[in-house]
């Protein structure tokens, strides 16, 4: 999804918001506030984008000002869309971290046959050990088998453990004993002198 398609939705939003409760603005005036509104308002990020591009928000007319009702009409109306706005990307935040998964995928660990070989993340040593036997494998908690002279069986979370899958060895190059040479099938041709 491009920045754009994100950015449809809340423009969108805050101008159908605006034009409801302002039947009076036209339709230019409103998606410039639209605008105005997400500009102003802190996106995902924490980010203000008119406050980052400008380094300040731009201030109002003053009461005194012949437009200033209209105006003033317009910044409530602009406040009030702001804080819908945050409010929204504060639901969508919400939103999208609950349907995020939290952690690496463990179902294929429920799955290993006891008795097969798995590996174990050290995080000490920031490398995978092993390979150990699985003994046995109780919710989240893995019990291997590790060699007598390390520790016996150990428990590990099963967020730590993942199948050992043996190295293949690479072809072993040809050697002059290794040819064989069946010559039963070649013809003998003789030679006169």
């Amino acid at each position: 999804m491009s920045i754009a398609e994100r950015y449809h939705e809340p423009v969108g939003r805050a101008y159908r918001k605006i034009v409801h409760e302002m039947p009076e603005v036209d339709k230019v005036s409103a998606l410039r506030m639209a605008l105005k509104a997400i500009n102003d308002s802190v996106g995902p990020y924490g980010i203000v984008p008119t406050l980052l591009l400008y380094g300040t928000l731009p201030g109002l007319k003053r009461p005194s000002d012949p437009h200033a009702a209209s105006t003033m009409a317009r910044a409530k109306e602009l406040k009030s869309a702001t804080e819908r706005m945050s409010k929204y990307f504060a639901s969508r935040q919400y939103r999208d971290a609950l349907r995020s998964r939290n952690g690496p995928d463990v179902t294929d660990v429920h799955k290993f046959p006891l008795g097969s070989f798995v590996r174990v993340y050290r995080s000490e040593i920031d490398k995978w050990k092993g390979p150990f036997r699985l003994f046995v494998v109780s919710g989240e908690t893995c019990t291997l088998l590790v060699p007598a002279s390390q520790r016996g069986f150990s428990e590990f979370r099963t967020t730590v453990v993942k199948q050992y899958i043996p190295p293949v060895p690479p072809p072993a190059p040809a050697t002059p004993d290794s040819l064989t040479v069946n010559l039963s099938g070649i013809a003998r041709f003789h030679f006169q002198s």
